[in-house]
């Protein structure tokens, strides 16, 4: 390389140098809504007016250093660079990189350092990172591997992101809340997923694909939805995104974004439910998804019905929701006498003493009582009393029982993996069943 050459090149890195250093300088002190911030502070500010002022800002301010970069050697020139993440990719050099740059020298104070991220950043070929999703009802002491590559931890073990300060403090000041705008999720599922390429040219290669992230979101939907009867519980998703392992990486993908699920029916409390028991979450959750999908669908319904119905506030809703469940598994095709057959099935399938059989009975014809009572008048009294084989219980009480014994049927169709034939089922002895 010729003297002039390598004088060219150091004044390109000079100037990069330089400009970051004196915007830095120049952010200290900046007036936002008529108060004093340096930039830093302000785009942390809790005051929304002086946070985007203080957004839009950074970005004039980082535009400045477009140019300057473009024209360092170090870095491509004009040419796009994105970064692709675990649910699609976000822009990160040209357009962005002044911003990325001067925000990062803010943060560590120092140019050089802000310069040497972004030289990896760009150099960074493939990566490693986590679809997360944060869950509501099951809370968890340590690491659970639920299954090959699905683990349930403890929310404090996921990594710090703006997703997870996001849903950790961000609780709605609206006048219409519900008890999850005030309850942080306890719990997270984790995949660990290879990010390859991680920085790539949009005009050479298409590496903006979402199958992996849709399935795993499927995936986890379905882990879910089934640990509702390892309790049983109210299991619900608060939110997914996906997380770089290298701080670095995941700040070049300017917060990654993040996703949620629109609840139909949200409850009006969570409950105490108890920590996750390993074993049992393992070997229900493994064999509801080794469940082929004509198997699976009807006890998706049944688990979804089941779910739903711990969050009902009335007793008739409620009703109505197990009794949903329990028709979708152990229904046929011909609508009569549903009664009868979802009690004797159940009873048969749950099996038990006689005493407990007849006490079993007694439970569900009741709670279609309730549910009758909802749909005929729209109204059910959960304070009502009611009797069950000579004991008086309230109509909440009743349906607290029924729940139980709605998760232990859709136990044991899991566990048995099959929905039985029915004309084969009604006229056979049956021992105890059970899981």
């Amino acid at each position: 390389m010729s003297e002039s050459m390598a004088l060219i090149l150091n004044e390109q890195i000079n100037a990069l140098s330089q400009e970051l250093t004196d915007l830095c300088k120049e952010s200290q002190d900046l007036i936002f809504s008529g108060r004093e911030f340096n930039l830093l502070s302000a785009l942390e500010c809790r005051d929304d007016d002086i946070r985007y002022s203080a957004i839009l800002k950074m970005d004039e301010m980082g535009k400045k250093l477009n140019e300057i970069v473009a024209r360092d050697h170090r870095f491509p020139g004009e040419e796009t660079r994105m970064v692709r993440t675990g649910n699609g990719a976000t822009g990160f050099y040209p357009f962005y990189i002044g911003t990325s740059l001067l925000k990062l020298a803010l943060k560590y104070k120092s140019a050089e350092a802000a310069i040497e991220w972004a030289l990896k950043v760009l150099g960074t070929k493939a990566a490693t990172g986590k679809f997360i999703c944060a869950i509501w009802g099951v809370p968890v002491d340590r690491q659970i591997q639920l299954t090959a590559e699905v683990k349930i931890v403890p929310i404090e073990d996921i990594p710090d992101s703006e997703q997870k300060k996001f849903i950790m403090g961000n609780f709605n000041t609206s006048t219409v809340t519900s008890m999850l705008d005030f309850i942080p999720p306890q719990s997270a599922l984790v995949f660990e997923k290879l990010i390859d390429p991680y920085i790539y040219d949009p005009k050479q290669s298409d590496a903006l694909e979402n199958d992996d992230f849709l399935k795993n979101h499927e995936l986890f939907n379905e882990i879910i939805t089934v640990l509702t009867v390892v309790g049983p519980r109210i299991s619900m998703s608060s939110a997914y995104w996906f997380t770089f392992d290298d701080p670095d990486l995941e700040r070049a993908s300017l917060g990654g974004g993040r996703g949620g699920h629109m609840h139909e029916i949200l409850p009006s409390s969570l409950g105490d439910f108890s920590i996750l028991n390993e074993h049992d979450a393992q070997k229900i959750v493994q064999a509801y998804l080794s469940l082929s999908e004509p198997m699976r669908a009807p006890v998706r319904v049944a688990l979804q019905r089941l779910n739903q119905a711990q969050r009902r506030r009335s007793v008739g809703d409620c009703a109505v929701e197990v009794a949903t469940a329990f028709e979708a598994l152990l229904g046929d095709k011909a609508n009569n006498e549903m009664m009868h057959k979802i009690t004797v099935r159940s009873v048969r399938l749950i099996g038990g003493t006689v005493d407990v059989r007849k006490r079993n009975a007694a439970l569900l014809k009741k709670s279609y009582e309730v549910r009758s009572k909802l749909v005929h008048t729209g109204q059910a009294n959960p304070s009502e009393m009611i009797s069950v084989c000579g004991q008086r219980i309230t109509t909440a009480a009743l349906m607290k029982e029924v729940i139980v014994l709605c998760v232990q049927v859709i136990r044991v169709i899991i566990l048995r993996r099959s929905i039985p034939d029915w004309s084969i089922f009604d006229i056979t002895e049956h021992n105890e069943i059970g899981d």
